[in-house]
């Protein structure tokens, strides 16, 4: 395998050598995603703006008594030091999509979560721009569902945090080139294995645990909430929430944090099913904002 590729016919870069001993015996991948230099300069030197921005503000606060500074300084303060914490932590990661899982590298250390061995993913900081879509058979049955982003941020934009049945855990940010291909490719992959473990513990009467409400054949249950299937209109992404709603209710019946739920593509999924939303028919969507 040649230690050049493309990603874009624009931007051909080199592979450190460190990633290229590693990925020798594996074959050419099917897609390559990496942090792009300029953008962890642009967050570490923003950070470094921000933060110096934050401690003037501070000293004129304590020397000229202008406590109404604080509503600016403070911001700018956990501002720059977030954009500095996840420039250094998202620094020289690469991600390799190969047949068989994905790799993850970064500074000379990999890791390998075969698609077989992911347990759980979760997506955090969604707050617009996300929409649900899934794939049937002739018989209703879903072949695959994935949540695809429309809009993306690439600075404090969404993340993936991808875990393996041993908890070993990598965390995909929508800083990396190419991010909207790589979740839904691993959303993809991951789905069916996810699918037939719920599937056996419905027919088995077994409740699943997703995050801090459970699913049964009869439901949703959440704390001391019970939601039955056929009380489930729509289900809604929106400000980072997940919503089940009833069309005769203008409140939801269920709103929670995406970020607290494991595998939201297969939960989606297990929702139109069970309640009966028209969703699943080939390719199609649901309603998101």
């Amino acid at each position: 395998m040649s230690s050049r590729i493309n990603l874009t016919p624009i931007d051909p870069f080199d592979w450190p050598k460190g990633l290229v001993l590693s990925v020798k015996s594996l074959g050419e991948p099917l897609s390559v995603h990496r942090t792009p230099r300029w953008l962890t300069q642009i967050r570490l030197l923003g950070g470094g703006v921000f933060f110096l921005l934050a401690i003037i503000l501070f000293r004129i606060v304590t020397q000229s008594n202008r406590p109404e500074y604080l509503i600016v300084a403070i911001p700018l303060l956990f501002t720059s030091l977030s954009l500095v914490y996840n420039g250094l932590k998202e620094w020289g990661l690469w991600v390799l999509v190969f047949p068989t899982g994905i790799m993850c590298w970064q500074h000379n250390r990999f890791a390998v979560f075969p698609w077989d061995e992911i347990w759980e993913i979760y997506i955090s900081r969604v707050s617009q721009g996300v929409k649900f879509f899934g794939k049937a058979n002739a018989k209703g049955e879903p072949q695959n569902a994935w949540l695809e982003f429309t809009k993306l941020p690439r600075i404090l934009g969404p993340t993936m945090n991808v875990i393996r049945h041993d908890q070993a855990r990598v965390r995909i940010s929508s800083s990396l080139e190419g991010f909207e291909e790589l979740s839904n490719q691993i959303q993809q992959n991951t789905f069916m294995n996810a699918w037939n473990y719920c599937d056996l513990a419905l027919s088995s009467n077994y409740m699943i645990w997703f995050g801090y409400f459970k699913v049964s054949k009869k439901g949703i249950c959440y704390e001391d909430q019970q939601i039955f299937w056929n009380e489930i209109d729509d289900i809604l992404i929106a400000g980072g929430y997940l919503q089940v709603r009833n069309n005769n209710q203008r409140k939801p019946l269920l709103s929670l944090p995406l970020d607290m739920i494991p595998n939201p593509h297969v939960l989606l999924a297990l929702i139109a099913l069970q309640g009966e939303i028209p969703c699943l028919s080939e390719v199609s969507k649901l309603n998101s904002v």
